[in-house]
């Protein structure tokens, strides 16, 4: 194996809100392996979804591009095979790339330059979650924050178990001389929330905090708000029970135990194989999750709650240990990291920027900014998020502002977009995002793609649409082995 190239592993949960763990200094959720990792590690405090929704999301990671760029602007939209991502980069680097479990990937190719796909996928490739935006649409997924709890059995538990075996035995047999990229992909905590009995139990008895909702929510609600919460059903339960959102809590911190166990088992396995030294680790999440914050779920908000994710990097000798980094970063800077680690050098065009310079001091932490992105699905327009320092600045095409102090309001309860104080910085953070992004342009395109997927949904297959297999071949063959 190489002594000049790290391998690189890639731990990923679904929907993680990273204030939600002991690694990020929460008293209650038990994360042990976590928490050890993040003292050899370096913590990002200021980690964000470049979309928050899921295939997007993941998406930009494997592309180092905005979603309004690669196109995949919702949960049903094609990654095309044309655009080129980590994987190849990687490979053409001399990297060995493999995947196991949640990849959420529409489209014919299922492979997106991976060598190996050591197990299926348990969301639909086609386009059967493409929305219309033309018609809002009013889901249920509220009705899984009200009935969370406990079960012996779940389909999305077995997922995730097959995943992790895949990938454990994957790490321990592996005899090949070139370096890897090995990403590992859970489902939880994502809902419906069915934690095994015993991390149910587990917070028996525990202080579980509950979001507090001021008197005056409705004079808080912003448009987006109500698109969101029409879109995920909020109307239909009552996210303001106490005992509902206790049990809420009580599961999802169950959950994430869940994921912490599975980390704390791969970097076992990485210490077996005597790999643990010259191995770059990463912990994230695609997005968060509101957890009845504001009375929300889910995600699709550019709220802490939604759009931070945890992102924790260990890679002895490059990152010091224990230390944290308050610098705005995105998960799509990934992209940029992987390949510069690997010794190669990312395309110039690439909207992702590595890590790599924060870690040895090439770029200070106040030069950098983060942008995300959020269109055609729960929400009316085309959606930007500027993070600048302490501000966040949400941009809604054709409606209100939103801009937060972040630092002295972690709550985003005061809007500060319209006070005469904070003109400039308003102005300036709008001009940052037109000058890059055309939102009229962005819902044409939106738009034109959810009509073309909409009609093969109508046309094909007796109105399911096309589907493909989800690991076509399993492992590659011939001259990719």
């Amino acid at each position: 194996m190489s002594a000049d190239k790290p391998n690189i592993l890639l731990i990923m949960a679904d929907q993680l809100v990273p204030m939600l763990t002991g690694a990020y200094g929460h008293p209650v959720v038990k994360t042990p392996h976590l928490d050890r990792f993040t003292a050899e590690s370096v913590r990002f405090d200021a980690a964000y979804s470049p979309h928050p929704v899921c295939v997007p999301a993941r998406a930009c990671l494997i592309t180092g591009l905005y979603s309004s760029r690669n196109e995949v602007f919702d949960n049903g939209a094609e990654l095309r095979a044309e655009f080129p991502t980590v994987f190849h980069h990687l490979r053409r680097a001399g990297y060995h790339c493999a995947a196991a479990g949640k990849m959420h990937w529409i489209g014919p190719d299922q492979m997106h330059g991976l060598n190996e796909r050591l197990t299926g996928d348990i969301c639909d490739t086609g386009f059967g979650l493409t929305p219309d935006w033309r018609h809002p649409q009013n889901k249920a997924h509220a009705r899984d924050y009200v009935t969370a709890g406990p079960r012996e059995r779940s389909k999305h538990r077995a997922f995730d178990d097959e995943a992790h075996t895949a990938a454990v035995a994957w790490l321990r047999g592996y005899d090949r001389d070139a370096p890897f990229l090995l990403k590992v992909s859970y489902h939880h905590p994502h809902e419906p929330f069915h934690p095994p009995p015993d991390l149910w139990a587990l917070y028996d008895g525990a202080d579980i905090a509950v979001p507090v909702l001021p008197e005056d929510l409705a004079g808080h609600r912003h448009p987006m708000d109500h698109w969101n919460n029409r879109y995920h059903g909020v109307e239909k339960v009552d996210l303001t029970s106490r005992p509902a959102m206790t049990n809420l809590r009580r599961a999802y911190y169950a959950c994430v135990t869940y994921i912490d166990r599975k980390v704390g088992e791969l970097l076992q396995v990485l210490e077996e194989r005597g790999w643990s030294d010259n191995t770059l680790v990463v912990f994230t999440s695609d997005h968060g999750d509101m957890l009845g914050e504001r009375a929300m779920v889910q995600k699709r908000s550019f709220y802490e709650y939604a759009s931070r994710i945890p992102l924790i990097l260990r890679w002895p000798g490059r990152a010091a240990p224990g230390t944290t980094c308050a610098a705005p970063v995105s998960l799509l800077d990934l992209f940029s990291t992987f390949v510069e680690a690997a010794g190669a050098r990312a395309p110039a065009d690439a909207d992702s920027r590595s890590l790599l310079p924060l870690l040895d001091g090439r770029t200070a932490a106040g030069d950098r900014e983060v942008i995300s992105e959020s269109h055609g699905q729960g929400v009316q327009h085309a959606c930007f998020m500027l993070r600048r320092g302490d501000f966040k600045y949400v941009y809604v095409h054709t409606e209100p502002a939103q801009l937060y102090n972040v630092k002295e309001d972690p709550g985003e309860w005061t809007n500060l977009a319209g006070r005469a104080d904070y003109r400039r910085t308003e102005r300036e953070m709008q001009a940052r995002i037109l000058s890059q992004f055309d939102p009229e342009d962005i819902e044409r395109r939106a738009l034109a793609s959810q009509a073309r997927r909409l009609c093969l949904l109508q046309c094909v297959n007796n109105g399911k649409g096309p589907s493909w297999p989800d690991r076509p071949g399993g492992r590659a063959t011939g001259a990719d082995r």
